[in-house]
């Protein structure tokens, strides 16, 4: 049996690291967020990619059900590109999980058909609040603070239309906080890039809601807090402000 390279004995000795974990909380708080999560039955698979080895692509996948951690295993796949680098920037993963093959993309990563369906009969009035009321509630629980941020929440709580130059400036800020995140993950310091990724994510939302991509900000507000449920109550409760009006 060959013997592993230095690359997979680290990701073997992370696998071990991360199964003393004892629920999914302990997972994110310890390790991050995974670069993304799909739904299979009543589980979710959890991916946090690793690296590309002697032409295999290494990920850690981990089977949570609620806050209970099933299974972590390291996973490995066959890839052409045997010198891609050691992982791609965060946002190409995040770009790539959100173009699901079938159906309707943010209604399935939504995963809550009844959401999306209220956000796309909403008027755009009632988007627009909705879309506000989450970057609002993103930013905070982050701990996002930057003057191109207060000038978008204060464009948001305005009502105004689109701003580009506001639109740049946030991606910008988006973009700072992504290399913050890759350079901290690649030095292996994986607990301190969970504050800047989840920055990055919160940028994020508050682009898509100036943008009025309501069902991308509430994504991106799901992505940034760990919180669906305080999202989605946010979102209902400002999409049903004046419906019978």
């Amino acid at each position: 049996m060959a013997a592993k390279s230095a690359h997979v004995e680290k990701w073997s000795r992370l696998l071990e690291e991360m199964k003393r974990c004892k629920s999914a909380a302990e997972l994110v708080r310890a390790h991050g967020q995974p670069a993304h999560k799909l739904s299979h039955g009543e589980f979710e698979i959890w991916h946090y990619p690793l690296g590309v080895d002697q032409g295999l692509l290494y990920t850690i996948h981990g089977a949570i059900m609620g806050d209970q951690l099933k299974q972590l295993y390291l996973h490995m796949e066959p890839t052409a590109d045997a010198i891609a680098p050691a992982k791609p920037p965060w946002w190409k993963r995040l770009f790539a999980a959100r173009k699901p093959k079938t159906g309707d993309p943010m209604r399935a990563l939504l995963d809550d058909p009844e959401l999306y369906d209220r956000i796309t009969a909403a008027s755009p009035e009632q988007r627009q609040r909705a879309a506000a009321a989450v970057a609002r509630f993103a930013v905070d629980r982050v701990g996002l603070k930057h003057p191109a941020i207060d000038k978008a929440l204060a464009h948001l709580a305005s009502g105004s239309p689109s701003d580009p130059e506001v639109i740049s400036a946030v991606e910008e800020l988006a973009d700072e906080f992504s290399e913050q995140y890759d350079e901290l993950e690649e030095s292996g310091r994986a607990k301190e890039a969970a504050a800047p990724f989840a920055r990055a994510q919160a940028a994020n939302c508050v682009r898509d809601a100036l943008a009025g991509d309501t069902a991308d900000a509430a994504y991106e507000a799901i992505n940034a807090t760990d919180d669906r449920v305080r999202v989605r109550d946010l979102m209902l409760a400002a999409l049903s402000e004046n419906e019978e009006a």
